[in-house]
């Protein structure tokens, strides 16, 4: 959850910043590329999508190491 909110915030900021400098008539600097490639999204281009995988991910070992083998959660990470 962490994770994801670092990434939202990052967004809302960049987005944010993007907009003023629109409404003033220039975007500079990396507000020009028009998307965000710092921070969490230099190291992932979907850094949400990232982190959801990675809960349900989790979730299914947790269940595998509480019944001591594999069972049909895993199929919430691949959905």
């Amino acid at each position: 959850m962490v994770f994801e909110t670092v990434a939202d915030q990052q967004q809302w900021n960049f987005q944010g910043e993007k907009k003023r400098q629109s409404a003033a008539g220039k975007l500079e600097g990396r507000y020009a590329r028009g998307f965000i490639a710092d921070g969490l999204w230099s190291r992932a281009r979907h850094p949400n999508y990232f982190a959801e995988q990675s809960i349900w991910v989790v979730s299914f070992l947790f269940s595998v190491v509480a019944t001591g083998r594999l069972n049909w959660s895993v199929t919430a990470a691949c959905c």
